[in-house]
């Protein structure tokens, strides 16, 4: 997982594995961070009512300009981004983003990261 919205305590969580990952890449933290806009967007709009599907890849694919083809926005769409990480002994529901979304764009070097232990809080 790169990175997670904790609608509780309303941070942002960033991997501190991703950042490490990242180093240099200022493309692709930026990129984070504007899927973070997508999905506090999304809170703002909708209220405490998640929309179905990776609201925040969605947001990020099209403020970028970058190509979302039918299908992939009906993956996007039906992707569950809910989870559960553990923040000093306390369990704590967020969104998460764990794959890259852009059809085309190095999807090799930017796949799925998950189990990721240590947690920046960023608010």
């Amino acid at each position: 997982m790169q990175w997670g919205l904790c609608q509780r305590i309303r941070s942002d969580l960033v991997s501190s594995d991703f950042l490490a990952q990242m180093d240099g890449d200022v493309n692709a933290v930026a990129e984070l961070l504007l899927e973070e806009i997508g999905h506090k967007l999304d809170c703002v709009l909708n209220g405490i009512e998640d929309s179905p599907g990776d609201e925040g890849a969605i947001f990020l694919i099209l403020v970028t300009g970058h190509p979302l083809s039918a299908e992939t926005l009906a993956a996007l769409r039906s992707s569950e981004d809910r989870g559960v990480v553990n923040i000093d002994g306390r369990q704590v529901a967020i969104e998460k983003q764990e794959f890259w979304p852009f059809e085309g764009d190095n999807e090799e070097s930017r796949t799925a990261f998950s189990d990721f232990l240590d947690w920046y809080l960023l608010d």
